[in-house]
Order: structure tokens, then sequence, then C-alpha cells
């Protein structure tokens, strides 16, 4: 990488060692079109012994019409007649402008392994975009510092979002930069419910869904299940769940909304179908095939955290298991959930080693497989949190994929207490290669 220092001279020029312009394939007095980001400048390229080989020099001119930071360390890239300078990593860290300063600290992860990739790093908000000029407000990161520094900032080649982009913004930026928006796009359950069905390999992992449309399909796979769950398509975190059982006694359902657990035990099938429909009302909701999972009175399932790394693919960072409070019915932290290394709780429910390296091997592949065909649907996503099952007869089933900028902490509470620092690493490596740089 390359520190940018200011030259003295006029004009557009750029100086570099004799070696480093050979290392990167350019001629000394040759023009070339240098580009940051969508800036860009005819300038000559000039050699000097004078300039450290991780040095370049640009001209006040230069660096005037390309905007370019000169705190950063940068990559070079040489094709033909352009060079291209780099990356320039964006991250959408607050809605509003005046809230992004108290938003930096927690930055910190994604800049700690700053000397593995580099280039200008940009935190701004949802505020001050200027799209007719191309610029953002916001915060740059100095590596020699380590400290943030406002400023005016030219376009993010890739952008990481922490929160919601607004639409116009994102619609924007997506015609200027591609399909370089980290989690630009969602979908429902029941449209990953679809795209899973069509895959040979994820079919025979899918518990029984359908649309609740009427009395007649929930009856009947009640009937042939004896336990289903009903959830809103859009639904997040386990906040918004019931369970619903047949008994000898009639329906029983088990409600959550947000942290309140209610049961109801309804005689009459018509009765719980109403009540069923009240609390659902204006969302749409799907049933699902309700799965065993319970052990020693609890739910247990298990979490594939999935990142993309530097080359560009999806490689597992961890495998946690997840047991519910007892009595409850869904296993996220947020419901009072118990985190663990995922071998542990295996090794608990079967206790042959054989049976676990089995189901280590056949949860990873599940959790790789399910990435790659939610990529092959058109989204664009540098992290997913893949949440699986394991029955007591030890059948895996894909439950569901968390795909809203999924928490890197999680599996800390399993006492990695790195994993978030290599996750954001490997997304800032993610994120340099889609800028460009590899």
């Amino acid at each position: 990488m390359y520190q940018v220092n200011k030259g003295e001279g006029t004009g557009t020029a750029i100086t570099l060692h004799p070696s480093s312009a050979l290392k990167e394939g350019m001629e000394n007095g040759r023009v070339y079109t240098w580009e940051f980001g969508l800036q860009s400048c005819q300038g000559v390229l000039r050699t000097s012994d004078q300039v450290d080989e991780d040095q370049m020099v640009m001209s006040g001119e230069v660096l005037g019409i390309l905007m370019l930071p000169m705190e950063p360390h940068y990559e070079v890239k040489c094709e033909r007649d352009t060079v291209h300078i780099g990356p320039i990593i964006g991250i959408v860290a607050s809605s509003r402008l005046e809230g992004l300063q108290d938003m930096l600290h927690k930055l910190r992860r994604y800049v700690k392994n700053y000397e593995s990739f580099g280039g200008a790093v940009i935190a701004f908000s949802n505020e001050a975009v200027d799209v007719d000029k191309r610029l953002v407000a916001g915060y740059l990161f100095d590596p020699v510092k380590r400290e943030w520094t406002a400023g005016i900032y030219p376009f993010p080649q890739v952008i990481i979002k922490r929160v919601p982009l607004k639409k116009k913004w994102q619609k924007q930026f997506h015609q200027l930069i591609g399909d370089r928006i980290f989690h630009s796009g969602t979908f429902t359950k029941w449209e990953m419910y679809t795209w899973f069905q069509s895959s040979s390999f994820l079919k025979p992992y899918l518990p029984e869904t359908k649309i609740f449309q009427g009395s007649a399909d929930f009856l009947e796979m009640l009937e042939t299940h004896h336990c289903v769950y009903v959830k809103p398509v859009k639904g997040m975190q386990g906040k918004r769940v019931a369970k619903v059982l047949r008994t000898e006694k009639g329906m029983r359902v088990i409600y959550i909304h947000s942290e309140d657990k209610k049961e109801f035990l309804f005689p009459r099938s018509e009765d719980g179908l109403t009540f069923l429909k009240e609390v659902f009302a204006g969302s749409e909701v799907i049933v699902q095939q309700g799965l065993d999972l319970q052990y020693e009175g609890r739910v247990n399932d298990f979490r594939a955290v999935m990142v993309k790394n530097g080359e560009g693919s999806w490689e597992s960072f961890a495998l946690m298991g997840r047991t519910s409070q007892e009595g409850q019915i869904v296993s996220n932290r947020h419901q009072g959930g118990k985190i663990e290394p995922a071998v542990v709780m295996l090794e608990r429910m079967f206790k042959e080693k054989e049976k676990v390296s089995s189901l280590i091997g056949e949860i990873e592949e599940l959790a790789l497989r399910a990435s790659e065909v939610i990529e092959n649907c058109g989204f664009h996503y540098c992290k997913l949190g893949i949440d699986i099952g394991v029955d007591r007869h030890g059948r895996v089933w894909l439950i569901e994929i968390n795909h809203r900028n999924p928490n890197d902490f999680v599996a800390s509470f399993t006492g990695d207490k790195e994993l978030a620092n290599r996750i954001r690493t490997a997304n800032m490596l993610y994120a340099k290669r889609v800028a460009g740089f590899k």
C-alpha cells in the first residue's frame, strides 16, 4: 500500500519510485487516467529515486480534482491507460448526521485490522448526501492517529449498511456504483421458502409451510403434524409467533408478542382460529410444521454465522447452539435463550462422537448451500445467520435465514471474544474485493 504526499510542483503529475512503477506495470512519462472512486483526471507518471517505494507523490491539482484524502494508505491497480486508487469503503452508520459522531465508537471493530485492507473508510449518514456533486459529509478514519476526521468526501465505491439507507439514496447509489451495496434487499419467510423449495438439495430440509389463507388448510396441517407454528412472513427475533397444538381437550395456543407469553385453550377449533386471525390481523402469515426440537424440556436449535471472506466465498465463521428458557417456544436470545458452542450442545443430545461430527458437517454444508441459493436469487449480502434445527432422531431442518445485518456479537456468548473482530475484518476485505482491489 502507498502513503500519499503532496508534491511541490504544478500541473497534473504523480511520482513513484522506479521499482514501484515497474511493479505496478506503469511507464515513466506516460499519461494515465487516474481514478479515485467516481473522480478522475489525466496525469503524467514520473519516477524518482527520491521517493520511497511505499510513497506516492501527487501534485496539488491532482489531489484537488480527485478529492483524495492523504491520511489513508491506498492500493494501486493499473489497467492499460487507467490507474485505480482505492478502495473507498462507506459505512452507513446513522440515520441522522447529528447522531453520526456518537456512533463512531461502534465502528472500531471494522478498522481494528486496517492494515489488512487499507483505503479510505468513510462513515456517513442518511443526511448530507450530495448526489449531484457525488459527495458525502461524514468521518474519515485516520490509520496513523487511529481517529475519525470530519469532512466532505467522495462517494464510496462499496457500501456496508449498519442502518437502512433511504430509498432515494439507495436508488442513486445503485445507479452510480451498481450492486455494491451490501444488505440492500430483503425478503420474507414465504419468499425464502419458495426459493428453497426449488433447490433439490435444500427441499428435503424444509418443514412443510403454507400461507395462512383458509381454515381448511390450517386444520389439515394441524391434523397431520399435531403441532404448527404461525408466524408473520416479515417477523423478526421471535417477537410475534404462535405455537398451536392439537390436544384431546381442544386447540392449545401459546402466543408470544414482544416479551409477553400467553397460553389459551380453545375447546372449539373455530374459536382458536378466530383468535389467531385477530392477533395476526393486517399481516400476511405462514403456517409451518412444528418440529420436535425439544431436549430436556427446552427448545434447541443452531445458528451458523456465514460470512463472505476476502476471496469472495462464503465461509462459516461460527456454529453455535441456542437453548430456550424453560417453557419458551423460541430459542432467540431476545427471548432469554442461552448460547453455547454447537458441538457442546450436540454432544449433550447425542453421545456418539461420530454422530456429532457427522451432524456438524451436515449443518455446515446446509448453511453453505442455503447462502449460495440466496445469493443466486439476486441479493448481495456480506453475512448471513442461518437457523437450523436437529430433532431428537438426528434429522436436520432448515428453519430460517437472518439477513437483516445479523448480530456479530451473538457468538461471543460462547466465549469467542474475537469473533466480532474477525467477522468485521472479513467484511472489509470482501468490500475491498468488491471495490476492485483483490
